[in-house]
């Protein structure tokens, strides 16, 4: 799939610097690629697997060259489905994929400092539906600062708290309930935690680790 975004947008602030000056002229397309491909290897059991690459052509600063092309191409998917476990009451989704939930509200991005180049999570996924009406999902989560998953590596930190390489660590989980049983009010109720390993902040010349 290809997914062609032109953005223009003038006097808004990206960053720190940004806001100082008083924001500027941007006018540039991103051009995102994604080649992906599907397997089942037996009944119940689908491998997936996807790379994606995301550059750019400025018109506006001219003067920037970030996410030339053909930049780097990553795995933002390599899963494996296992379903209809326990007599159709049990799936299993182990690898790299994509979270949503709470309408996106509550989970949604695993890479946040990437744009909406990638969304993935490192985690495991298991679905019990053995209650009627009601799907109750377990969690794990780990995401590095950095896909390791690439070619051409451009070295992007992924995970950071700031606008500098961060190499900081998420882990996490939690149980997600979505009940159905009242049909004019789903509800859902869930609890989630998340660790953020250690990482690090100032210049490369004076970084601080916390």
């Amino acid at each position: 799939d290809l997914r062609l975004r032109w953005e223009y947008y003038d006097d808004i602030p990206q960053d720190a610097s940004a806001a100082l000056a008083g924001g500027g002229e941007n006018s540039y397309f991103r051009i995102r690629p994604r080649l992906w491909t599907e397997i089942d290897p037996m009944a119940n059991v689908t491998l997936k697997l996807r790379g994606v690459t995301e550059f750019r052509r400025y018109m506006q600063p001219g003067s920037n060259k970030g996410y030339s092309y053909p930049d780097e191409w990553a795995l933002d998917l390599g899963y494996i489905d296992i379903k209809k476990l326990f007599g159709d009451k049990l799936d299993l989704r182990i690898g790299r994929q994509e979270l949503a939930y709470g309408n996106g509200l509550v989970i949604l991005e695993g890479t946040p400092k990437d744009g909406s180049r990638t969304l993935y999570f490192d985690a495991i996924k298991a679905t019990w539906k053995g209650i009627d009406k009601t799907t109750i999902d377990l969690l794990g989560i780990y995401n590095q600062p950095e896909n390791e998953l690439v070619i051409n590596s451009q070295n992007r930190d992924l995970t950071g708290l700031s606008s500098g390489y961060n190499d900081m660590t998420e882990s996490g989980g939690g149980i997600y309930v979505m009940n159905k049983s009242m049909e004019m009010m789903p509800f859902e109720i869930y609890y989630l935690f998340k660790q953020e390993g250690d990482w690090v902040s100032g210049p490369a010349t004076n970084q601080v680790s916390h």
